[in-house]
């Protein structure tokens, strides 16, 4: 990290947040309110695309809140560690002797991330989010099965970094050296580079799925849980109990729970929630509902407990969506 960082204002972080999605609200947790020093930047690239760089120390105990827009979304942690959640999914991360992880999770859904700090914790990291409108506009150059997958809500990887990428990381943290027009090109390059990276690593984890570190699961499995998905997303067992699922799909309610949560990383009642929440946000979004009515789409009878959980979710309550306070 640099000697003598400057405050970064929080008018700046805003600025910065913009470009991630909605909703963007800093927590601090001491008196002296929310304080980061470093730099934070957000280069934004065609079809919404963007890069951002994070060379950063908090002064306080501090979160950071916003509802991302959907994408493909690969971070790099190159020193400090970063501790931070989309949706359900929360990841505690840090380079390890000198290697470094993509850490990649993709959303087809707007959903909540919180990043997380402790007084005096450094941050050097990068992150890239590749918008469904970059994959579209590129998707003759990607592989079927890596485009069926990029966007599947919620999926995650860890997948290794190419040490020849690592050179390129580090001088994306360092403090640039050309006029602004010439940088510009210079990240829309690294853009480019680290997504083809991203996508070449996702496409030979299809050829040759990492059995090392997963259970070996039979291809019949696989399609079983599937189609358990696929179940939960027609809405048709809306109101089913876990042991009547369970029966439908010929599998007992443990292995139910454990396979569902070892294939998409959190639980299937966790699902369902995340499921219907975002249905009553698409249905408020596009003004086609009142609270009300929202609440009974996402499962809740009463509309204040159900505007609790949606806000816990989104970080927005269901009145400023429905009013378009926080678009996607």
């Amino acid at each position: 990290m640099r000697q003598h960082q400057p405050l970064i204002t929080t008018h700046q972080l805003s600025e910065q947040g913009r470009h991630a999605g909605a909703a963007y609200t800093l927590h601090s947790r001491e008196s002296s309110g929310f304080t980061i020093k470093g730099q934070v930047q957000t280069h934004l690239a065609q079809a919404g695309a963007t890069l951002h760089l994070v060379d950063v120390q908090d002064m306080a105990s501090q979160e950071v809140e916003l509802v991302l827009k959907p994408g493909l979304r690969a971070a790099w942690v190159l020193a400090g560690q970063a501790d931070v959640s989309y949706g359900p999914l929360r990841f505690r991360m840090a380079p390890s002797r000198g290697n470094w992880h993509a850490q990649i999770v993709a959303l087809e859904e707007p959903e909540r991330f919180v990043r997380r700090a402790r007084s005096g914790g450094q941050e050097r990291a990068i992150s890239l989010c590749l918008t469904p409108q970059w994959l579209l506009e590129m998707e003759e150059m990607i592989p079927k099965p890596v485009e069926r997958r990029a966007l599947q809500h919620l999926q995650n990887r860890n997948l290794p970094t190419n040490a020849a990428l690592q050179p390129l990381l580090l001088n994306l943290l360092r403090e640039p050296v050309m006029q602004p027009s010439l940088h510009a090109l210079q990240l829309d390059g690294a853009l480019q580079l680290l997504a083809s990276h991203v996508l070449h690593q996702l496409s030979q984890e299809d050829v040759s799925t990492s059995r090392s570190s997963r259970p070996v699961v039979s291809a019949w499995r696989r399609r079983q849980i599937q189609s358990v998905r696929e179940l939960l997303d027609s809405g048709e067992a809306d109101d089913w109990s876990l042991e009547q699922i369970a029966v439908h799909c010929a599998m007992s309610a443990a292995t139910l729970q454990r396979q569902f949560q070892s294939a998409f990383g959190f639980s299937l009642f966790g699902y369902q929630r995340h499921r219907r929440l975002h249905l009553a946000w698409r249905a408020l979004a596009r003004n086609e509902v009142d609270i009300a009515t929202a609440a009974s789409i996402a499962g809740y009878k009463h509309p204040a407990n159900f505007s609790t959980a949606f806000s816990q979710l989104f970080g927005v309550s269901p009145r400023q969506v429905q009013r378009g306070d926080a678009a996607r």
